[in-house]
């Protein structure tokens, strides 16, 4: 067979065997190409599901947290309306506060008149330890009589004493009287100690 020459069926355009490629080359491209797109669909899949869960944790801590601040709030309602309870009306406290500047003012005004009293007491109480002193003369009992109300002080003291434990032992012996019998206890059992 004589070779005859590999013609064309068209003439081959400039730079036309250089695009060309074979069927395998292109198989290979499209695999290449087919491999790249499902590569990127399954990244924009993996991006997709981790937003899808990371939009559920973060709705479930908003859930937890709005959850925490209503808690919160019911709590903060009760001690509020308790706080309520215990206060007073602002009238009342305004009054009450009128009527406590009042008493103070007064208070005030009498222990500044007092004031101009507290000399006048204190030379009347001269002249009557004068007085004492020379009716103690008289009787022959001494200069002083500081020793006497000193006993005398001493004695009622006493007295009041006497007369607080008597009252106290009173008290005592009627509540015990005015009981009612209490059941007889049981015997207290005692706890094991160390063995000797």
């Amino acid at each position: 067979m004589s070779e005859t020459p590999n013609i064309p069926a068209r003439p081959v355009l400039q730079g036309e065997a250089e695009r060309n490629v074979t069927l395998r080359e292109f198989e290979q491209r499209m695999q290449a190409l087919s491999q790249q797109i499902n590569d990127q669909i399954r990244a924009a899949r993996e991006l997709a599901d981790a937003k899808a869960e990371a939009l559920s944790q973060a709705l479930k801590l908003q859930a937890e947290e709005y959850k925490r601040r209503l808690s919160e709030l019911n709590h903060a309602h009760e001690t509020a309306m308790e706080n309520w309870r215990m206060s007073l009306p602002r009238e009342m406290f305004e009054s009450h506060s009128t009527e406590w500047q009042k008493w103070r003012d007064d208070l005030n005004t009498t222990l500044t008149t007092l004031g101009g009293v507290n000399p006048s007491i204190g030379a009347l109480d001269a002249r009557l330890q004068k007085t004492e002193d020379f009716i103690a003369k008289q009787q022959g009992k001494g200069a002083g009589i500081d020793s006497s109300w000193k006993v005398l002080v001493a004695i009622g003291s006493l007295i009041l004493v006497v007369l607080s434990v008597g009252g106290v032992l009173v008290s005592v012996v009627l509540y015990v009287s005015r009981r009612p019998e209490l059941p007889a206890a049981a015997p207290v059992q005692q706890a094991p100690g160390p063995t000797k």
